[in-house]
Order: C-alpha cells, then structure tokens, then sequence
C-alpha cells in the first residue's frame, strides 16, 4: 500500500495497473511488447485474475499458476521478460 494525497491508502496493485494501462496505450510503440511473456505465481486466484485484466494486452503472453513450483517449471522453459510472483506462499 501507498500513501495517496488525501491521506488514505492506495493499493500498489492499483498504481501498476494505471501506470502499465498508461504505458501500453500511449507511450510505447504496440510491436516492441509483441511476444513479451509474463509470469504470474500467487496462490489466490482472484490476485492471478485481477493481475490478468491489469495487464492484458494482444502483445503479451501471460502465464499464470498458482504454485510455485509450476513457476519454476515455467521459468525453466520459457525467457520472462517480468515475474509478478507472491514472496508469501505457504
């Protein structure tokens, strides 16, 4: 969570999503994310869901588990260019 200027509290998820809705529509040319792949790992659904619609994109392909030892198989077989990864898993 992040201060905002009223004083209450942002959720950081919030902020990336805005910046990254920015930055995709706006700022950066569409074909240098074409087949950018993201990891995703948490063990809440609903987090994988809402960090899905934050950050669809034609461009990207986003692969989400909800184990980390999926991940790591995924990392393994793939090239990332980003991991969204939850450090508090059981």
């Amino acid at each position: 969570m992040k201060d905002n200027q009223n004083g209450g509290r942002v959720p950081v998820l919030s902020i990336l999503g805005k910046l990254l809705q920015q930055n995709l529509s706006e700022e950066i040319d569409g074909s240098i994310l074409d087949g950018l792949k993201i990891l995703l790992v948490d063990d809440v659904p609903e987090n994988l869901t809402a960090l899905e619609a934050l950050l669809r994109s034609p461009e990207l392909q986003i692969f989400s588990v909800l184990r980390p030892t999926d991940g790591l198989e995924l990392v393994l077989q793939h090239e990332f260019a980003l991991a969204i990864i939850n450090v508090q898993m059981p």
